[in-house]
């Protein structure tokens, strides 16, 4: 039984069992499903706050004193560059921006981990 098709390309899911092909994932809203491998990539992405209403600052350096680059939507997809496990590194989905974003304000990685 088919309980969501999801059309845009991208969207982060948590993985969080696996049976043969099979992945279970989860979206940033709580659903739950499985997924065919094959419908997954290996690319990092995260939702930006979307806990939040508003906007999430990022900024030129990866510090709170750094100057804001952007003001980023809460929801919006991003791609996840690196992590130090405090900030992020993120671009858009097509790369034509970048800068760092807080770590707890991004939906797609977890608390303290380290993205090379």
């Amino acid at each position: 039984m088919v309980k969501w098709v999801y059309l845009s390309p991208g969207l982060p899911l948590e993985i969080f069992a696996e049976y043969g092909n099979w992945r279970k994932v989860r979206d940033q809203d709580g659903t739950v499903g499985w997924m065919y491998h094959g419908l997954l990539s290996g690319r990092r992405t995260g939702a930006i706050a979307p806990w939040k209403e508003g906007y999430v600052p990022m900024r030129d350096h990866a510090s709170s004193i750094a100057p804001v680059a952007a003001r980023l939507q809460t929801g919006l997809v991003v791609r996840l560059r690196s992590c130090s496990g405090t900030w992020c590194r993120v671009s858009g989905k097509n790369g034509g921006w970048s800068g760092y974003v807080r770590q707890q304000d991004i939906w797609g990685v977890y608390p303290g981990e380290v993205l090379p």
